[in-house]
């Protein structure tokens, strides 16, 4: 569920579910367990994506939220700080951002599987 999240970040945009780094929004550490998470956003992975076969109860799923856009990119040039001559010349560099969405997955609707245990997983992702 993770992979295909990433997969779907640039190609299917309308999957985030928030952008946490928007004025007032409020993004829980655990997306599944927050009231406020709109349900349509949760995604299940396709069944060509991923076979239950008989071990698993169901199909995986994840939500995809928007960190935003202004965080500096740690692979681009020196950036503020980063370097001696920062400091003693004030020189800044050459820093660029990126956008980081983070991917919750778990590894069913606990609402269908039953008593079995749920596996919750989360990364987050970096786009240039």
């Amino acid at each position: 569920a993770l992979r295909v999240g990433e997969e779907n970040i640039l190609t299917n945009p309308g999957y985030i579910a928030r952008n946490c780094n928007a004025g007032g929004v409020v993004c829980l550490p655990d997306p599944f367990a927050d009231p406020n998470l709109d349900t349509s956003k949760i995604q299940t992975v396709p069944d060509a994506t991923y076979d239950p076969g008989s071990v698993a109860t169901g199909q995986p799923q994840y939500v995809i939220e928007s960190l935003g856009s202004n965080w500096i990119n740690p692979e681009s040039d020196t950036g503020f700080n980063q370097t001696a001559n920062a400091h003693q010349y004030g020189a800044q560099g050459k820093s660029s951002t990126a956008t980081y969405y983070r991917i919750t997955a778990r590894s069913g609707d606990p609402a269908l599987i039953g008593d079995r245990a749920v596996v919750t997983l989360q990364v987050i992702i970096k786009q240039s």
